[in-house]
């Protein structure tokens, strides 16, 4: 009787939060765009007063302390949150940025060859009859000795 209600519940609440959300969602898209572009704006402004400020104090010798450079980065980190929230509110397509060309790294004289071997599960072989066996050896003792845990411990709360 219990589940039932509990069942009934669940279902209730659950087919409240599906018909609701559509109609919020609805309503705050309306100028919530405006919104995030002014809080993304907002933060870049203070960042960038912020980031002047230190600058001037290294350029009259001075040096920010850890709390400065601290304050700093979690007002960079507010201001990259607050544009990339209005870049997905407002739906604008990110920038790409052009491609940087990379010094070319030395390569070493030998390279590896054929499929590598990763482990149990690994996705770059193809897993053989001696890994399937050792995984259900594994599953199977792990179930085993669960329900002989269970069962030791029902047998000392009864007696």
């Amino acid at each position: 009787m219990r589940s039932i209600s509990a069942l009934c519940g669940v279902v209730v609440v659950g087919g409240a939060l599906a018909l609701s959300s559509p109609a919020v969602h609805a309503e705050t898209a309306k100028g919530s765009c405006s919104g995030a572009m002014a809080t993304a704006k907002s933060a870049k402004s203070m960042y960038d007063s912020y980031d002047r400020e230190l600058r001037d104090l290294t350029n009259q010798g001075g040096h920010p302390d850890r709390s400065q450079r601290d304050h700093l980065g979690m007002l960079r980190m507010k201001s990259d949150n607050a544009s990339s929230m209005a870049n997905r509110t407002c739906g604008k397509p990110k920038k790409s940025m052009p491609k940087k060309s990379m010094p070319a790294k030395p390569r070493p004289k030998a390279m590896p060859h054929g499929k590598v071997k990763a482990g149990s599960g690994a996705m770059s072989a193809a897993s053989g009859p001696s890994d399937l066996a050792l995984t259900m050896s594994a599953a199977l003792v792990a179930g085993a000795a669960g329900v002989w845990l269970l069962r030791r411990r029902d047998d000392e709360e009864l007696g």
